[in-house]
Parts: structure tokens; C-alpha cells; sequence
């Protein structure tokens, strides 16, 4: 699933053709460096829970949640998917009034939606995340990148010995 790296939020969404648009979603309101578009992994829990639980989940299956950028490039490659369940991307986050939003692919009255979710939410169990290998495009020679994937591996390490001693 490739697309430009030089490809904005507005030219993704223009491309993907969805029926609606929150008007709240813009480049201005999701900044979004991602620049490489990685396979995207469909994730179902089949019950409901909160954002948190979903982010903890996705760490341990080593996997982080996609982007708005990469949401909106699944829906270009895969624009029925959103009809069968809603779909969300944790991975970009916009705050509006103290409300934490994400977004998410649904349909509303058979059209093809690109919504908002309120993170404080539960999700039921029909929801599904989309995500995307945790260090997929990230182990590179970006100097800007290293503290992160130094952390990142460091958890990972610690959870692993832990995990191990028991």
C-alpha cells in the first residue's frame, strides 16, 4: 500500500472518495509526518473496551496503532472494508474542548464515513483497530528516531525478562 510521501492529509482524503467528512479533520487539526505507508494489520478483540486496554493489547501483540494518515490510505486500498465494522486509528489524536478524538472509518446511512471517536469512550465489541507493526519503516539510520526505538526496545527487554522469571 504505497502512496507519495509527499501526499497531505486533504489529497488522502480527496483520493479515498468517502461520502462525509467530520469537518474537524485537517491537515491543521492531525499533523502527520508518516511518510511511508507499512501493511496495516486489521485488529478484533470481539469485546468491549477502553482505548487504553485496546493501546495496551496492541503493545503487547507488538504492534502500535495506525496513523490518520494510514486509516485514510487503508480506505483508499480497501474502501468497502468500513461497511462490515467500524474501523479506528488510535495512532493520531486531536484534543477539541478536553475531548481526546480519533478517527475512525464507519458508515452512516450507507454512506462511506471518516468520523471522529471520543477516546474516553468504551468500544463495543464489533469495533475493529487498525495497526501496524511496531517498528515497521522505524529501524532506520534516523538519528531523530534512536531515543524512541531505544525506549521502545528497552520496554520490550523488561517485559521479556520479567515474562521469563516467573
Amino acid at each position: 500500500m504505497s502512496t507519495p510521501k509527499e501526499t497531505t492529509l486533504k489529497q488522502l482524503i480527496k483520493k479515498a472518495k468517502f461520502d462525509r467528512v467530520n469537518p474537524d479533520i485537517t491537515d491543521k487539526n492531525f499533523p502527520d509526518n508518516t511518510k511511508n505507508f507499512e501493511k496495516t494489520e486489521l485488529i478484533h478483540f470481539g469485546k468491549m473496551m477502553s482505548s487504553e486496554e485496546v493501546l495496551k493489547k496492541l503493545g503487547e501483540k507488538n504492534l502500535r496503532p495506525a496513523t490518520i494518515k494510514e486509516l485514510v490510505n487503508f480506505a483508499i486500498h480497501n474502501p468497502e472494508e468500513q461497511r462490515k465494522c467500524p474501523i479506528v486509528g488510535l495512532g493520531s489524536v486531536w484534543c477539541l474542548d478536553g475531548f481526546q478524538l480519533a478517527a475512525c472509518l464507519n458508515e452512516r446511512a450507507g454512506d462511506r464515513y471518516l468520523s471522529l471517536g471520543w477516546l474516553g469512550r468504551v468500544w463495543v465489541e464489533y469495533y475493529r483497530f487498525l495497526a501496524v507493526g511496531k517498528y515497521s519503516g522505524h529501524l532506520d539510520t534516523r538519528k531523530d528516531k534512536l531515543p524512541e526505538i531505544l525506549k521502545d526496545l528497552k520496554e520490550l527487554w523488561n517485559v521479556k525478562n520479567a515474562t521469563e522469571k516467573i
